[in-house]
């Protein structure tokens, strides 16, 4: 069985001859005789053919091999994919689902195929983290390899990681010594407020709800 993905360029190997001997095929009859096959890889299917080798001088025909060709369709990305919540130049985790543990998913960060961020294969489900920092709006493609070799195409866009917007600007009329009180909003999202750059000034707070308070 020769095994072929879909869309593949192939071309059907030439037999080892007898000396003067000639190749002979032969339809999934195995009485048709036929020229060498141009095997079809724009749809999945399969094909049946026989060869055998004639003897030039004597004109006999030796025994047939059947030989069957199965052109194979790409991989199902029919997987689920969700990002949890990153912050602005965050590092993202991507949650990964419903997998075909005999596919590798492979992760890249543009559409170019080069640099694996991580592959994953021999589980149903998968969890990813990166250490890289994310600009705002960065996507994720997947590429599905089964065990066979083929690989899905078109790569498979993953979910944008989510970026946190906050308004308005953070203490803007803070005065000291008198009671302050803002509530930071988001575009959307909850997130878990932290400080992860700069400081507030002596006095204030920021709690995990987004609220700044104190005097």
């Amino acid at each position: 069985v020769i095994d072929i993905c879909l869309n593949e360029s192939y071309t059907l190997p030439d037999p080892a001859l007898l000396p003067d001997h000639t190749a002979v095929w032969f339809m999934s009859d195995g009485v048709t005789e036929c020229p060498k096959p141009v095997i079809s890889t724009a749809t999945a299917h399969e094909e049946v053919y026989y060869i055998g080798q004639k003897d030039n001088t004597l004109g006999c025909l030796g025994e047939l091999h059947r030989l069957t060709v199965k052109v194979h369709p790409l991989p199902a990305t029919s997987f689920s994919v969700t990002s949890d919540l990153a912050c602005f130049k965050g590092s993202p985790t991507l949650r990964l689902s419903n997998l075909n543990p005999s596919f590798t998913y492979n992760i890249y960060p543009d559409r170019s195929q080069n640099n694996s961020l991580a592959a994953i294969t021999g589980v149903a489900s998968d969890v990813v983290s990166f250490t890289d920092e994310l600009e705002q709006g960065t996507p994720y493609y997947i590429r599905v390899t089964d065990q066979l070799g083929c690989v899905s195409e078109p790569l498979e866009e993953v979910v944008e990681i989510l970026i946190i917007a906050i308004t308005p600007d953070i203490v803007a009329s803070y005065q000291k010594d008198k009671d302050y009180r803002q509530q930071l909003e988001t575009n959307g999202v909850q997130p878990v407020f932290t400080l992860v750059d700069g400081e507030l000034p002596t006095g204030l707070w920021l709690n995990f709800n987004g609220l700044i308070s104190g005097k």
